[in-house]
């Protein structure tokens, strides 16, 4: 049995998008998909401008490190690193200029700056979720892509992270789309969708 089936969704520039369903819904397999990590059976999927099907995977990377920015629900930081080595790591991977001052400002923003020089086992739960919000931040891609990146955060943090969110799409032309089980974050959304049973609707 496909995960997800007869999916159709447009997100626009400048926009933000909120996909909820109950667990086993085929969210995660959806955000896979999306960002390229798994393959669709059939149909395509077009991202940045490019077809993901008919990238390889040299180039799937590639865009991962410029274009397209993940926040993963388990954080996905470096163990061997420190919060700003986890955060500058890719933009020197992409060679991107003023990676220093572009990763400390991330950091800065999502008050985390304090913990630069540790790694990610002695941050909280919610500490490492806002490095890797603050990673996704500094790249300034043309497409994000977050599952529960509001997971971990109390109340005041997930507000934080939301209107930084909302900012990216609306000042800067990004492309927002998050999973999320919260629906007080519906408020920051010019869509939303829920999937159930692998099979997708607006709300």
């Amino acid at each position: 049995m496909p995960a997800v089936k007869d999916v159709s969704l447009n997100c626009e520039p400048g926009t933000l998008t909120i996909l909820r369903g109950p667990s086993g819904s085929g969210k995660s397999s959806l955000f896979s998909v999306l960002a390229g990590i798994a393959s669709p059976d059939e149909g395509e999927v077009r991202l940045c401008g490019y077809r993901l099907d008919d990238l390889s995977e040299r180039e799937k990377t590639a865009m991962r490190r410029g274009d397209l920015a993940l926040i993963f629900q388990a954080y996905n930081l470096l163990p061997s690193l420190s919060a700003y080595e986890n955060v500058i790591y890719p933009l020197r991977r992409g060679r991107v200029k003023n990676a220093e001052s572009r990763a400390q400002a991330a950091l800065e923003h999502l008050e985390v700056a304090h913990r630069a020089d540790m790694r990610p086992g002695l941050l909280s739960g919610g500490e490492q979720q806002r490095v890797a919000v603050a990673r996704a931040l500094a790249l300034k891609p043309k497409v994000l892509l977050g599952d529960e990146p509001t997971g971990a955060l109390d109340q005041e943090n997930t507000k934080h992270v939301m209107r930084t969110l909302r900012h990216m799409a609306v000042e800067d032309g990004t492309t927002v789309f998050i999973i999320s089980h919260d629906p007080s974050v519906a408020e920051y959304a010019d869509q939303v969708l829920e999937l159930r049973e692998g099979k997708l609707s607006h709300v």
